[in-house]
């Protein structure tokens, strides 16, 4: 027993952990949508072509984030959301090839480490895309108490097959490796976004409600290869002439009747109007680009790979409770760096323990949608076709952005003909050499370089980028665990950590 400091009325232990119960159920769910390779012109309440209501009713009773910008490729957005920390800082500044013995650092502070310290249960399901060569850099060991998925960044949808091994996995409990870690033999054939929403589901269902539920949802669609169940292409063959569109358009289709599935299950539950819902791409859309299956970013220029705004201002949405301008717009410059300190700072816990923080939280602005300046400027970094830091590297200061050493490729527009006509078609980038300057307020498209009509400003942002990057940091291989090969079994090769 316990005795209350204003008398001696005792407290019984019980009560206490009643008490305790109750606090921890009253912090919000959270559910964190990836949809991977999504384009700026996609989802339905864009492009009015691919039909997405239930991504358009999140736009609907949430708030689009306008201003919002990832990285130009997966391993670098997904690394941001989970630390709050740029890529240069985090040192994840490209996609991680399957054979390559890095991913993000073990000692990087994650998003399910901090909700996991503030009594989340957490799990993990889909992508994960951030590093295989050790155990120690799968999901059950960053934070997360189970994970579905996959580990690498891109495989068959229906045979989970890449690398010439297979990569689908469920890991049962936190810090699952050898001997726990169990392909996932019985999804082989299904449908890896219909395999992912009905994982997602099941948590849901099963989920012991007096404890807040922190969901991490990366689906695989719609990235390469153009795979979906055929009822779903179908479904466009009247509306979308162009095959490659269409297939495309299916995908889709398929990953947002999977995130209605999800939000029903909330709502049956009695979560769903306890729940943060952060709906998100990791990167911009692939166009041109040999991974490029049908998603349009148009109008804006460029695409995946690139630090043109189509690579890296990506489609956000953020719903919670508490918001009150729900279906408004939010137009405040915003990072994917940014959420690990804004659902921290919702659900009350300290971001101390992290390392350096590059975002911040929009909490307080989200609630009211108010116009506040946040971000004097977001690093957009390095396009990944280019030469690294040395050219090719972004960053926005205000209204302007700037690009040292180009944009990377792609770098045009690709311009949609007409709902219906085959194919979109491809508008050139005019010649340029070295840097560029945008004015986004007045130009967001990014059609006129004002480097040489402005060199002051060209020559300030150059110099400030030159300061910018004295901390860039990109991983490097591990000298001491060169890839050898895949775990041998019966049914065939699966992709696992080697070293």
């Amino acid at each position: 027993f316990f005795f209350a400091s204003s008398g001696w009325e005792m407290i019984s232990p019980v009560l206490v952990l009643l008490c305790a119960a109750v606090a921890s159920a009253a912090k919000p769910n959270v559910l964190f949508i990836v949809v991977d390779d999504l384009g700026f012109d996609d989802v339905g309440f864009r492009s009015h072509q691919i039909r997405t209501p239930n991504i358009d009713d999140l736009a609907k009773t949430g708030m689009v984030l306008q201003e919002y910008y990832s990285q130009d490729v997966c391993s670098p957005g997904r690394s941001s959301f989970m630390t709050g920390r740029y890529a240069m800082h985090h040192s994840i500044v490209d996609w991680i090839p399957p054979q390559s013995a890095y991913g993000l650092p073990l000692d990087e502070v994650t998003l399910a480490d901090k909700l996991r310290e503030a009594g989340y249960a957490n799990h993990a399901v889909g992508k994960w895309h951030m590093g295989l060569f050790k155990w120690g850099y799968t999901p059950t060991f960053r934070g997360f108490d189970s994970f579905l998925g996959f580990y690498s960044g891109g495989e068959d949808y229906f045979t989970h097959m890449t690398d010439s091994a297979y990569d689908m996995h469920r890991d049962k409990q936190p810090q699952c490796g050898a001997g726990c870690s169990q392909p996932a033999w019985d999804k082989k054939g299904q449908y890896s976004t219909t395999v992912f929403s009905e994982e997602a589901v099941s948590i849901v269902q099963n989920h012991n409600t007096s404890q807040p539920l922190f969901l991490y949802l990366a689906f695989q669609g719609v990235h390469a290869p153009a795979e979906a169940p055929q009822s779903y292409i179908d479904a466009y063959n009247t509306t979308i002439q162009d095959h490659k569109r269409r297939v495309f358009a299916g995908m889709l289709s398929c990953v947002d009747e999977g995130i209605g599935n999800v939000t029903a299950a909330l709502k049956a539950k009695g979560m769903y109007d306890n729940t943060v819902i952060v709906f998100t791409a990791d990167n911009g859309g692939p166009t041109t680009t040999g991974d490029a299956v049908g998603a349009r970013n148009w109008p804006l220029r460029g695409g995946k790979h690139s630090v043109f705004e189509g690579g890296v201002r990506v489609t956000g949405i953020f719903k919670a409770p508490g918001l009150q301008k729900p279906g408004s717009v939010y137009t405040n410059l915003m990072h994917g760096a940014d959420f690990l300190p804004t659902l921290c700072d919702i659900i009350g816990v300290s971001t101390n323990g992290t390392k350096p923080l590059d975002g911040v939280s929009h909490w307080k602005a989200l609630q009211t949608n108010s116009n506040t300046t946040l971000h004097s400027e977001l690093v957009l970094g390095n396009s990944t076709d280019a030469c690294g830091k040395h050219c090719g590297f972004a960053y926005r200061d205000g209204r302007y952005k700037y690009l040292r050493g180009g944009g990377g490729i792609p770098d045009g527009w690709l311009q949609p003909v007409n709902a219906t006509q085959a194919g979109d078609r491809v508008v050139p980038a005019p010649p340029a050499d070295g840097s560029l300057l945008f004015d986004l307020l007045a130009d967001p498209t990014e059609h006129n370089n004002l480097a040489e009509q402005m060199p002051h400003i060209a020559q300030q942002m150059d110099n400030h980028l030159t300061q910018l990057l004295t901390t860039f940091t990109e991983a490097k291989n591990d000298p001491n665990c060169p890839f050898t090969h895949w775990r041998k079994t019966p049914q065939g090769d699966v992709m696992e950590p080697w070293c």
